[in-house]
């Protein structure tokens, strides 16, 4: 029964990720408002389930347009904005507070980029993630899913939440699909793999999705990790 389990959570998350390696830059962004605080955006299209790997080139979808904004409380209650972190760069990801198959290897990769990037964390790099739980949506759960996972190793980390109505327009403004569990039993939502990479002044550069589990439906994958791709991306921000 467990490797049955198993083996529905791994297909469940390889057709998410087939679903999501996309040509961002190519889809407009649209308005939208949450809790008065306006948002960018339907950033992908449908365009995309038959969607190839990319190789070892690969360097996550180069985006040019300003991030959605939002207004949500992290782990400790207190509200943050994205426009509270302008003048850092952000890695910003959306993460399940019950998730236990992709959503802790994400955290892992997090967890690495932050640890190589030093001292530049927090003073000049914000790590955030935002909830794709509908159920499981308060403060404790975001913090319970932080110490689980060690996300507080990374200094200045939020894990931001919030009732659904604040967060499914962020969600459908950054294009992240949440769907309900597909087991009876089950608490964590599918959803929409892939981190991004917002500069200093507030814009999208870059969408990272790449596999992280060994996956024998990509033979031809042999491209880098994640945690290299983000730490490329928030190099270049910074020497700029």
């Amino acid at each position: 029964m467990a490797e049955a389990v198993t083996a529905g959570r791994f297909e469940r998350w390889r057709r998410l990720w087939r679903a999501i390696i996309l040509p961002l830059n190519a889809v407009a962004l649209l308005p939208v408002i949450v809790g008065g605080v306006i948002v960018g955006a339907r950033l992908l299209g449908d365009e995309t389930s038959d969607a190839q790997p990319p190789d070892a080139r690969y360097e996550g979808a180069a985006l040019e347009r300003p991030a959605p904004d939002f207004s949500l409380i992290d782990q400790d209650g207190q509200s943050v904005a994205l426009t509270d972190l302008r003048g850092k760069v952000v890695v910003l990801a959306f993460m399940d507070s019950r998730c236990d198959d992709t959503c802790p290897l994400t955290a892992q990769e997090l967890r690495l980029t932050a640890n190589v990037l030093g001292s530049r964390v927090d003073e000049r790099v914000a790590f955030v993630a935002i909830n794709v739980n509908r159920n499981f949506n308060r403060p404790e759960d975001v913090a319970l899913f932080t110490r689980e996972q060690h996300l507080d190793e990374i200094p200045g980390w939020r894990f931001l939440t919030g009732p659904p109505e604040w967060l499914e327009p962020v969600w459908t403004a950054y294009n992240i699909n949440v769907q309900p569990p597909s087991e009876p039993g089950e608490d964590d939502f599918q959803h929409s793999p892939g981190v991004y990479v917002i500069d200093q002044q507030g814009n999208l550069v870059r969408h990272v999705s790449v596999p992280l589990l060994e996956d024998p439906s990509i033979p031809t994958w042999d491209g880098r990790p994640l945690r290299e791709l983000l730490e490329l991306h928030v190099r270049k921000l910074l020497e700029q």
